[in-house]
């Protein structure tokens, strides 16, 4: 197909993530939508709080826009998230970020996210 996609900035499509309770997103790409990507922004407010997860079919993927928060890592420990800062997880490793502050955005992105239809596993 040679579709174009285009979601202008005041008009992304918010929604509950289907896990996390405090944890908001705008698709760009749902998965299944645009073979092997799947992307959204992710919001999450001040005080939110995300469980330990995992994602066992793609690596976790993204880069901060606003706000700030900590990134706990298996095996890697924390890691301060501020604005301009990227980040990929590698599938499988367990992972929970922290400490929001600042209305915190991502551009999250999702390999392989159109062959797994589950995005994310709590544990």
């Amino acid at each position: 197909m040679n579709e174009v996609d285009w979601i202008a900035a005041d008009a992304a499509p918010w929604s509950a993530h289907p896990t996390f309770a405090d944890v908001r997103l705008a698709w760009l790409l749902p998965p299944a939508a645009a073979a092997g990507l799947a992307c959204a922004l992710v919001r999450i407010a001040d005080g939110s709080t995300v469980p330990e997860h995992v994602h066992a079919g793609q690596d976790d993927i993204l880069y901060v826009l606003r706000g700030a928060a900590r990134m706990w890592i298996d095996g890697h420990g924390e890691r301060a998230l501020r604005p301009g800062d990227f980040l990929r997880i590698p599938a499988g490793m367990r992972h929970r970020p922290f400490g929001f502050d600042g209305d915190f955005l991502a551009f999250n992105l999702w390999p392989d996210a159109a062959r797994r239809p589950e995005i994310e596993r709590s544990l």
